[in-house]
């Protein structure tokens, strides 16, 4: 595998989780348990994996490990708000206006990818 790769599954992963969002937001009606199920059961595992993956490989391809730890705090985070959503940090979700979760979902997903962007960018100093 090599970094050129493992990085285009990573954009892929996370346009595809843009692409829900947006999706979401631009339909009239939206089926909020299709687009969730596909989001927290297809791409937030896969993105799971990735994470994992490239930090497993980072010694191998000479990889930033900031990769790795932006995806599984990006996901770990949204995951726990949605377990604890009855509890006291995820019970602020319910005070949003409408379409809170999802903007929550948005900024987070948008500081993720910026935040991707710049690691992919690095190399890392700690080879």
């Amino acid at each position: 595998m090599s970094v050129k790769l493992l990085n285009a599954a990573i954009l892929a992963g996370m346009g595809f989780n843009g692409a829900l969002y947006l999706s979401w937001f631009l339909s009239s009606g939206p089926d909020r348990v299709g687009y969730w199920f596909i989001i927290y059961f297809i791409v937030f595992p896969a993105l799971t994996l990735l994470g994992i993956l490239s930090l497993v490989l980072k010694s191998i391809l000479q990889l930033s490990w900031w990769s790795g730890i932006i995806l599984l705090v990006y996901v770990g985070i949204l995951t726990l708000l949605l377990i604890m959503a009855g509890l006291w940090p995820g019970g602020i979700l319910y005070n949003l206006p409408p379409n809170g979760v999802e903007i929550v979902h948005v900024v987070l997903w948008a500081i993720a990818c910026i935040s991707l962007v710049f690691a992919m960018r690095r190399r890392p100093v700690d080879s």
